[in-house]
């Protein structure tokens, strides 16, 4: 079991558990150090920090940035920026009224097919923070639209019910200037959607660090992204990516970090930063 998670969701945006209640899950997994990356907002800060102190839990500042590469939604990790610093805050602010608009798009797109939503109860299911297509699945599930959240996403969240959305900030152009406020920016989850060649793009443009340990990550996936975090020199991170809606997911908090040795690049260049 590795003693940090530096990828975890609360119910502030996509995830289960309030903020308090997943410090309390990370301290029986034994991690002692972690980040709470919400997707677009750090909203679980406010009640986090002080759950972490008081279980003596290191607990890094981060976020997962929702952006766009090549026509596609990209995730970004951005760690060691307050909520209220002047370069983050406001795309924080810009996110939200994105997510938003976005998601009146795909109520639209729904309404065109019979399912009408109004975009008030789904704000009502993310608890008024940001907006995701989970918090309309729940709702769709308990009109009765769909049995379950992947039923929902199965039948009415893909690409045929739904009309285009708008889009989020283009990635590349976000690098140098989370460089330049301080931060320390991650690319999420490489295996999913990345090339070689694309993280070639990411690490001319200024990307910093890349997640090599992540569930989605077979071994030998995790081991070439070390190889490959070695050579170009971006800082290893790992994390199990906690959302907490199904049965073991708590097993998952702690396996896919990092050794403490291993979280060292992370804080020298934060410290570097400060």
């Amino acid at each position: 079991m590795a003693a940090t998670d530096l990828h975890l969701h609360t119910h502030c945006s996509d995830g289960r558990l309030a903020p308090a209640d997943l410090v309390a899950r990370v301290a029986e997994a034994g991690v002692t150090c972690c980040s709470i990356t919400d997707h677009d907002t750090m909203a679980a800060y406010a009640d986090a920090l002080p759950a972490a102190e008081a279980a003596g839990i290191e607990l890094i500042p981060g976020v997962e940035l929702s952006t766009r590469y090549d026509g596609a939604d990209a995730h970004l990790l951005v760690y060691g920026l307050p909520a209220d610093d002047p370069f983050l805050a406001p795309v924080l602010e810009s996110q939200k009224r994105i997510r938003y608009s976005r998601m009146q798009d795909l109520l639209s797109g729904l309404g065109r097919d019979g399912v009408r939503i109004p975009i008030d109860r789904v704000a009502a299911e993310a608890g008024h923070w940001v907006l995701g297509r989970v918090h309309l699945a729940r709702v769709l599930v308990a009109d009765g639209h769909a049995t379950d959240i992947r039923d929902a996403f199965d039948r009415w969240l893909g690409r045929r019910h739904t009309l285009p959305v708008s889009p989020f900030p283009e990635l590349l152009p976000l690098l140098p200037a989370i460089r330049e406020a301080g931060g320390v920016s991650v690319l999420a989850h490489p295996g999913r959607n990345y090339s070689y060649l694309d993280l070639r793009r990411f690490v001319l443009g200024g990307l910093q660090g890349i997640e090599v340990r992540h569930p989605s990550h077979a071994e030998a996936k995790e081991r070439s992204f070390r190889n490959y975090a070695r050579l170009t020199g971006l800082i290893p991170t790992g994390g199990s990516d906690f959302h907490g809606h199904k049965p073991g997911d708590t097993d998952h908090i702690g396996r896919f970090g990092l050794a403490p040795a291993e979280l060292e690049p992370l804080r020298n260049r934060l410290a570097l930063s400060a």
